[in-house]
């Protein structure tokens, strides 16, 4: 889509460039950060290789096929009665695992991607802002004129980079919205009903077998989302942080209320969730999920 080109382009040029060349310490930042891209895509080639390669092993079997066909519903129109049949159902069945595993390794890969990049944004601002205070600095220096134009320059920079953060994480709350949403639904609906299958319910062990390792794919896709938006939450605050910690008394009245202005902007932290604010991604959302998925479990068991 397009918005999912604008935000890799956004990733691939910077969220912002600075006036001022970039020092070591924030070029290792960027670089650290496409170092873990780059090893994070290599595990997922392999990961994409083994699972559709599995899924592929799983579904050619003769005797399964053969149950995929009229009348039963399934996604063969024949029956497998000759070889030339065989090798078509195989093609399907190739199709299915490439584009399964495309799904799931694509959303991961672009979700980790993303966020990887995010997190080195947070800390390059941090350090370019620790660079625009040094440490050491007379106070009759930091009172020249060309000293405190040089200061606010700086600091102009630093609150355009947290602008484009802001649209960016915006953006991303739009891409991904609607499935954290679905996910969080998901999870919700699926715990509730294994507990109920597992307790009220007779059914056999493989059935319950085959709904958990279906549940728990969607539980380490939640897992993921969680420790990402709990991350997306620290970041704001260890910003905040950091702007406190500047010694802004210290500084001419126009260098304080620019930093003023900028404490203020980041008072409020960044949260990730689906849609509406209740389809929170963060750890305290794991025990509100139990919880949800607890209370309609018991509501099944009163109905019933």
């Amino acid at each position: 889509s397009s918005l999912f080109s604008s935000l890799i382009s956004k990733i691939q040029s910077g969220l912002y460039t600075y006036s001022d060349p970039l020092t070591l310490e924030e070029k290792d930042i960027l670089s650290s950060a496409n170092d873990a891209v780059i090893r994070i895509t290599k595990i997922s080639v392999y990961v994409y290789i083994f699972g559709a390669g599995g899924i592929f092993m799983k579904g050619v079997n003769k005797e399964k096929m053969r149950k995929l066909q009229l009348p039963n519903i399934g996604w063969l129109p024949f029956a497998i009665t000759s070889l030339p049949r065989y090798a078509l159902g195989c093609l399907c069945q190739a199709i299915i695992g490439v584009n399964t595993v495309s799904i799931v390794i694509g959303t991961f890969m672009s979700f980790a991607t993303l966020f990887i990049h995010y997190g080195a944004q947070f800390k390059l601002l941090r350090a370019r802002l620790r660079g625009c205070f040094p440490e050491n600095v007379a106070l009759e220096k930091a009172q020249e004129d060309i000293y405190k134009e040089k200061t606010i320059r700086k600091l102009k920079d630093c609150y355009n980079h947290h602008l484009a953060i802001l649209r960016f994480h915006q953006e991303l709350l739009k891409y991904y919205g609607v499935l954290l949403l679905v996910f969080r639904v998901a999870i919700v609906f699926w715990l509730c009903t294994l507990a109920y299958v597992s307790i009220i319910v007779d059914v056999n062990a493989h059935t319950i077998l085959n709904m958990l390792s279906f549940a728990s794919a969607e539980l380490l896709y939640v897992l993921l989302f969680s420790i990402r938006g709990q991350d997306v939450t620290e970041w704001s605050y260890e910003l905040h942080d950091e702007l406190y910690s500047i010694q802004w008394w210290e500084q001419p009245k126009e260098v304080q209320s620019n930093i003023r202005t900028m404490i203020s902007g980041t008072a409020k932290p960044l949260v990730l969730y689906g849609v509406w604010d209740i389809a929170l991604y963060s750890h305290e959302s794991l025990s509100d999920i139990c919880n949800e998925s607890y209370s309609f479990f018991n509501m099944l068991r009163a109905f019933n």
